[in-house]
């Protein structure tokens, strides 16, 4: 499976609004969704996150049922969205 990272050369900021992000190619991401901010502390707080280990977190904290698998797919769509912004890289 593969792993993924925060990238090194991004600037972030935490408030009670959400997280804003500066990604590298000079482009301001907010986040305001409980989820997608969840999703940006775990790559924030590991070195490295596997798609399994997101959703194992993100089903227990928020109470998801195993057999639901559109999220699952929305989860791999904001990934892909990081990615495209360079917030994270896979490894």
């Amino acid at each position: 499976m593969i792993s993924y990272t925060i990238n090194d050369n991004l600037f972030h900021q935490k408030n009670d609004e959400g997280i804003f992000i500066l990604s590298p190619k000079g482009e301001t991401i907010i986040l305001k969704d409980e989820v997608a901010c969840t999703i940006f502390d775990l790559f924030n707080l590991n070195e490295t996150m596997t798609l399994s280990k997101i959703y194992e977190i993100l089903r227990g904290k928020f109470s998801i049922p195993v057999e639901d698998g559109e999220f699952e797919n929305d989860i791999v769509s904001f990934i892909q969205t990081l990615i495209g912004y360079q917030v994270i890289k896979g490894l």
